[in-house]
């Protein structure tokens, strides 16, 4: 972004412009078309362009005719240089929109960029305020254009998924129609059960007036429940995306143990944890050095064949520390075996292999099985999105596969069965036979619908892309604010920057947003301000109202309002 080094010296005399009632209404009433009455010449308003000051005043008129609305009202229908009655020209909400919106630019970025730009005598929570103002507008042109895309559409097909709430806030609630990659409506639930969502979904068809064709989602019990108790013949789509990585979280952190136990040992080797004081001779000198020093870059470069990561559905962290390790161990037992003379320091050397040998024995056993259960996966995820392959057969290689599964339990622990199987989370502690009992039975929990994008026009297999625009949003939102906790962003201004996610090059028409501000602006502003105010709110001691231990005592002894304060 160029900023120029001598900015220009914003102007300090207005320059004067009267606006006379538009000459191509011939002096003719906007509403009724009877002649008009010059009433006075309104006050001097003085506005801040990007250029110049402008004092701007209006002749304003009434209607001649008595029935007429504007009979009381003064009034003159010609188009102003400021925006909603601010002291602000249109063209600084312009160019505010487009360093906010198009290039992600922060309110205090934007106010010293208008500062060194164009001299703007401004003030950093002006800034901020249009910076809200243009957000909101273009969030509701978003909205308009979005209903003319419905419009021309058949039928909608809704994603849907809330976003986690932070601490007591509601939660953030996104219905997108995936046909035309358009938000349908957004809602903050402080709760959420199957009723609350179906009351949603019923907003939406009266909005759109559209069939809807099918669900996405992640499979929430509620969302599930929901389609199930009021949209049995609508297709629910489960995230095939969502059931991969409950597969996946498991293996995961089973293979983590690995690596945090090879790492452990690594950094308790004696030539990692001695201090730097030990000194040690050196053969065939007549010195002696600290151990440490000495044995620093083999530590490091120990220590590096485990700087890996996993790679999700690629690699296993655990797995691939056990190789890396593997791999490096025998050139340097080779090498220490060729130590022409047994000292001191050769045997540190050879105690430090054996721990490396003991650690990799220790955890060979886990290794295998997370190897195993890595081609495992493996499998699985390649037959899930294969696209060549119809919904019959993908079924019965599925149906295979995890029967083949369930099999490899049985050998492992062959006294657990099928009832036995419950949900649980993740944990490196959980034994591998479990976890793939586990995995036959998310498998049978989700299979109802996984493939129910077969049904469908558009083949959508997974709502992550949801997921993913809220974590853009998030990442905004801690951008903007350099703080860890953004509920309060989320609950006031959440729902304005999703749209923004959804949204097209052609949604940002600010002439257009700017010139239609007036007509929405002052609802929009009140909706910002009461989210805000709730909010601010939340969680705030207020000396008026019930008071939380009254409703307690009502809820637990049916004790009568008399008797409590």
């Amino acid at each position: 972004m160029f900023i120029s080094p001598n900015p220009p010296q914003f102007p300090t005399v207005a320059i004067k412009i009267t606006n006379p009632y538009p000459i191509e209404l011939n002096g003719l009433c906007i509403l009724c078309q009877s002649p008009v009455q010059f009433l006075y010449n309104s006050a001097e308003k003085h506005i801040y362009t990007l250029t110049v000051l402008i004092a701007e005043r209006h002749h304003l008129v009434k209607c001649s005719n008595k029935n007429c609305p504007l009979y009381h009202i003064p009034f003159n229908p010609t188009p102003r240089f400021d925006y909603s009655q601010r002291n602000y020209g249109k063209d600084v909400l312009k160019k505010i929109g487009e360093y906010s919106l198009q290039e992600g630019s922060k309110s205090r970025q934007i106010h010293t960029i208008l500062k060194r730009e164009y001299d703007l005598p401004i003030s950093a929570s002006t800034v901020a305020r249009m910076c809200d103002d243009i957000l909101i507008l273009t969030s509701h042109h978003i909205d308009v254009n979005t209903l003319k895309l419905i419009e021309k559409q058949d039928s909608i097909l809704i994603a849907l998924d809330g976003q986690e709430p932070d601490g007591d806030r509601p939660a953030l609630w996104n219905f997108v129609d995936i046909i035309s990659g358009r938000v349908l409506m957004t809602q903050a639930l402080d709760q959420v059960n199957y009723l609350i969502l179906h009351d949603c979904i019923k907003k939406i068809q009266q909005e759109y007036n559209k069939p809807i064709i099918g669900f996405v989602s992640d499979k929430q019990s509620s969302i599930r429940k929901c389609m199930e108790t009021f949209y049995p013949d609508i297709p629910h789509q489960y995230c095939t995306y969502h059931f991969s990585t409950n597969l996946w979280n498991h293996l995961e952190k089973y293979a983590n143990c690995i690596h945090r136990k090879i790492r452990a040992k690594v950094k308790s080797l004696y030539i990692c944890a001695v201090s730097v004081d030990v000194l040690i001779d050196v053969p065939g000198k007549d010195t002696r050095v600290s151990l440490k020093k000495l044995c620093s870059p083999l530590s490091k470069e120990l220590l590096s064949t485990l700087k890996v990561k996993n790679k999700k559905f690629k690699e296993l962290k655990g797995v691939n520390a056990f190789d890396n390790l593997s791999s490096y161990l025998p050139g340097f037992k080779h090498s220490v075996d060729n130590i022409p003379k047994e000292d001191r320091f050769s045997k540190i050397l050879k105690k430090t292999i054996k721990n490396l040998e003991d650690v990799l024995a220790d955890t060979k056993p886990f290794y295998l099985l997370a190897k195993e259960g890595l081609e495992r996966f493996k499998e699985a995820h390649k037959l899930l999105w294969k696209e060549e392959l119809d919904r019959d057969v993908k079924v019965k290689q599925l149906d295979a596969f995890f029967n083949q599964v369930w099999r490899r339990c049985q050998v492992l622990n062959p006294q657990f069965s099928k009832s036995d199987r419950k949900s649980f989370l993740p944990d490196s502690k959980t034994p591998f036979w479990k976890i793939l009992a586990e995995w036959t039975r998310l498998w049978g929990s989700y299979k109802p619908g996984l493939f129910q994008y077969y049904k469908l026009p558009l083949k959508i297999k997974s709502n992550v892309d949801m997921e993913q625009k809220f974590s853009t949003e998030n990442r905004r939102f801690r951008s903007q604010s350099g703080l860890g906790h953004i509920g309060h962003l989320i609950e006031t201004r959440g729902e304005f920057v999703l749209r923004l996610q959804y949204s097209s090059q052609s949604d940002y028409d600010f002439d257009q947003i700017i010139a239609n501000s007036k007509e929405h602006l002052h609802d929009l502003r009140t909706y910002l301000q009461e989210k805000i105010t709730t909010s601010s709110q939340r969680g705030l001691y207020s000396i008026e109202g019930v008071k939380n231990y009254t409703k307690l005592l009502q809820q637990m002894y049916e004790m009568p309002k008399t008797e409590l304060i």
